[in-house]
């Protein structure tokens, strides 16, 4: 089938950094001193720990809460990809149906945020469109160009709600180019200035208005209009297969069989295709070079020719914060076990270079091999050694939904038999079950199986 090139030749203890690198001491920790007396395992828990309860927020102060940001998109279809990632980045987890979005914060807080794509004239406050009439061509062309409201109330409380609450709405404004509407009367752009006034006053002068909103539509009926897609684009959307969960399902047994393995007939993948969306691919960087790191770190420690893992490993990760800010994307889990890397532990986080090997997959920078060899950590750590964040999303042939199902649909089924095949005859299979476990566990993840749960949360069942 195409699907896997065998081209990880395993080269170990190969690490790419200079002599001084390797070995110099590093300037400032990679992360905060723990607590004396405490262990990385005692830590991870007490993050992992749920916190006090929670309590429902009623009608009236729910009203009293509720944000409404409001937004333009030239392509409209473009807006839920966007919010998405944006959401992701914001909350500890998200779950979707339809236009509506359910964001868990980090103190167990519950928003509710809904996506309505409307002409700004429905949904905006009488008094802001009518003096908007009468405001200079840019802000007026900005104001009712608005094509985006996303309505965002809270629905349950946590420890921290308050902290919480005004942290996510200043990081999703952040992530997103739009304006809050204030008191039924202003529209304030993410930075703080004001866009229009019900009576009549800017921050911002004319030219300053942003690209995106060139022009003023007509009549409502055009603007609620998606634009066209190109013709060319078109026709390769129609050219394009979609398989059936059923073909997908044989496809998948057709290879295994191919393999000399018998595949479980009756076994079925339960997934609603139509409610999956890939993770960006900002995110997918930024989750390889964290599993990156830790895996080249638990393989120093791993390795009998490094004589200082410590300070080799304080040097990349050093190097990996400077291109591509790894510090903020380490979980609690990594952060613990890089903070106090127990022995025990080595094994299991360098075996998360199989996790990266199918996120660089998922990016078209390798292949992935049948899951019988162990992905070449040295491969993958060359191509982000001569990169940098920027670099890499910009040089990323994402592929598509399709080849990322079935590559879902082949290692689930891979999994399962894992589980449920003795000890004996999973030996003469020749597969390995901790490949295929870290492999499903990074698709999982990838395609936001059962809801964008955070890294640590995932759990890749069969």
């Amino acid at each position: 089938m195409g699907i896997f090139k065998k081209l990880f030749g395993r080269k170990k203890n190969e690490i790419h950094l200079s002599a001084e690198e390797a070995f110099a001491e590093s300037k400032s920790a990679p992360f905060p001193a723990q607590p004396e007396g405490a262990s990385g395992e005692e830590e991870a828990v007490k993050r992992e720990k749920p916190e006090d309860a929670t309590k429902e927020i009623d009608v009236q102060e729910q009203l009293s809460l509720h944000c409404a940001l409001y937004q333009y998109y030239e392509k409209i279809e473009d807006a839920p990809t966007a919010l998405r990632s944006a959401l992701r980045s914001c909350a500890r987890a998200v779950s979707e149906s339809a236009d509506r979005f359910e964001v868990t914060l980090g103190d167990q807080s519950l928003i509710a945020l809904e996506r309505q794509s409307l002409s700004a004239r429905a949904k905006l406050p009488e008094a802001l469109l009518n003096s908007a009439e009468g405001a200079p061509a840019g802000v007026r062309q900005c104001v009712l160009g608005l094509n985006q409201v996303l309505d965002i109330t809270p629905l349950r409380k946590g420890s921290r709600f308050e902290e919480s609450y005004r942290a996510f709405l200043d990081a999703l404004k952040q992530q997103l180019v739009c304006y809050e509407l204030v008191g039924e009367t202003r529209l304030v752009r993410s930075d703080g200035k004001l866009l229009w006034s019900a009576e009549g006053t800017s921050d911002l002068k004319e030219e300053a208005q942003p690209a995106a909103a060139q022009r003023e539509p007509e009549n409502d009926a055009q603007e609620a209009a998606p634009s066209p897609a190109p013709q060319a684009e078109a026709q390769e959307a129609e050219a394009k297969e979609e398989i059936s969960p059923k073909d997908r399902a044989a496809r998948s047994r057709e290879l295994i069989s191919s393999h000399g393995i018998q595949p479980d007939s009756s076994y079925t993948v339960a997934i609603d295709e139509d409610h999956i969306f890939p993770r960006s691919i900002k995110e997918t960087v930024e989750r390889i070079s964290a599993l990156t790191a830790t895996a080249l770190i638990a393989q120093a420690y791993m390795s009998k020719s490094n004589s200082s893992p410590a300070s080799w490993s304080a040097a990349l990760i050093n190097r990996y914060e400077t291109l591509y800010g790894v510090k903020k994307t380490f979980t609690p889990k990594e952060s613990a076990y890089l903070r106090d890397p127990g022995t025990s532990r080595h094994a299991l986080f360098a075996l998360k270079a199989e996790a990266a090997a199918v996120l660089m997959w998922a990016l078209g920078y390798t292949e992935l091999n049948w899951p019988d060899k162990s992905a070449d950590l040295n491969e993958i750590s060359s191509i982000l050694k001569i990169n940098d964040i920027n670099l890499l999303c910009s040089k990323a042939k994402a592929r598509d939904k399709e080849e990322l199902l079935d590559m879902y649909d082949l290692t689930t089924r891979l999994h399962a038999l894992c589980v449920r095949t003795g000890f004996k005859e999973l030996k003469e299979t020749g597969l390995d079950p901790d490949i295929i476990y870290e492999r499903h566990y990074a698709l999982n993840w990838l395609l936001g199986i059962g809801g964008f749960a955070a890294w640590d949360s995932i759990i890749p069942t069969t």
